[in-house]
């Protein structure tokens, strides 16, 4: 029974990325109700399963529920490890995610400090998921208009990201396309055009012209070449 739940979190992580969220749902399911009954709601690999329905709602935007979930995992994992372990800063970033989507600016960057401390302390300050919080900071930045700040931010995380990764690693792309959006929001025209055409090259390379993340960055890089006076490029 043990490797069944595990097999079915493993499978449910698959289709989360793939986005088939139905197919998903009903694994994690399984797994929430497999590792409750082995391991009790308290435990640690319960927990995980729970993030992983977190992580469902999050997607499905059902931001109310995802935040409960998450912050229940949050306090099985402090209890579990204590205050200053990496898992428990990995969900207070998810947290934060979540309450930067609802535009909870001041929450979002109070909890993205602290899994910032967390993560720093066990993990060193060159690890590729402090990366994802200073890109997470950067965001809030973008929608707090501070964009100088913005910048500064995601040029950290992409360092880290181009230090730790392959080249073409869609989180390298996917800060890219940030970075690109904080210089052409700031009026660095021509540094825009730069980051847009290189996350271009990498989501084309990772993913086929096709893909959205693809067309997203096609579409930017036109926008900022037209900016940058470049209109025969944009065409």
């Amino acid at each position: 029974i043990c490797l069944v739940g595990a097999a079915a979190g493993g499978l449910a992580e698959i289709l989360l990325q793939r986005g088939d969220f139905v197919a998903a749902q009903t694994h994690i399911e399984a797994a929430i109700a497999l590792h409750a009954q082995l391991y009790g709601e308290a435990s640690t690999v319960y927990a995980a399963a729970l993030d992983l329905r977190a992580s469902l709602r999050f997607l499905r935007a059902e931001y109310g529920e995802a935040l409960a979930e998450y912050r229940r995992v949050a306090a099985i994992y402090e209890r579990a490890y204590g205050a200053q372990h990496p898992s428990l800063g990995k969900v207070l970033n998810n947290i934060g995610a979540v309450q930067l989507s609802q535009f909870d600016y001041a929450a979002a960057g109070q909890t993205y400090g602290r899994a910032l401390e967390i993560l720093r302390a066990g993990h060193g300050a060159d690890h590729p998921s402090l990366a994802t919080v200073y890109s997470n900071l950067g965001l809030i930045a973008l929608g707090e208009a501070q964009f100088p700040r913005a910048i500064e931010e995601f040029e950290r995380a992409l360092a880290i990201y181009e230090a730790s990764l392959s080249v073409n690693h869609p989180s390298i792309g996917d800060c890219l396309q940030d970075l690109g959006e904080g210089y052409a929001l700031a009026g660095r025209d021509a540094e825009a055009v730069q980051t847009f055409e290189r996350a271009l090259a990498v989501a084309v390379q990772g993913f086929g012209a096709g893909h959205e993340r693809s067309t997203r960055a096609l579409a930017r890089l036109g926008a900022a070449q037209l900016r940058a006076g470049r209109t025969e490029a944009a065409a």
